[in-house]
């Protein structure tokens, strides 16, 4: 029984390490600016439409900047729910892998 709380708490640790969601948050991050890029663009030509020249580009990033401030950040709660509850599993695994660990044995003994 000692041995499998001692696995029981390393995965607890793994997971802790792991750091899955702020690896998400960066790639979700790292979408948003990749699409906000490929929409430039498309800013341009709408404005290009309005005014007929070409739009100096401090007005498109302005519109951009601008549209991007509209746009809800929908994913802080989630990466915060979603942490939260990763960091609830990670104690729930090390705690429950020390009980195993220490009481164990003696839980075992006293049954047979």
């Amino acid at each position: 029984m000692g041995r499998a709380g001692s696995i029981v708490i390393c995965i607890g640790v793994l997971l802790a390490a792991s750091r899955k969601v702020d690896k998400q948050e960066a790639a979700v991050a790292k979408h948003q600016i990749e699409y906000q890029n490929a929409m430039r663009p498309i800013i341009a030509s709408t404005l290009r439409d309005a005014k007929g020249a070409e739009p100096p580009w401090s007005e498109v990033y302005m519109a951009q900047v601008e549209i991007a401030s509209t746009v809800p950040d929908n994913m802080t709660p989630l990466f915060k729910k979603r942490r939260r509850l990763l960091r609830l599993h990670e104690v729930s695994l090390v705690i429950g892998g020390t009980l195993v660990n220490g009481f164990g044995p003696w839980i075992v003994q006293s049954t047979t």
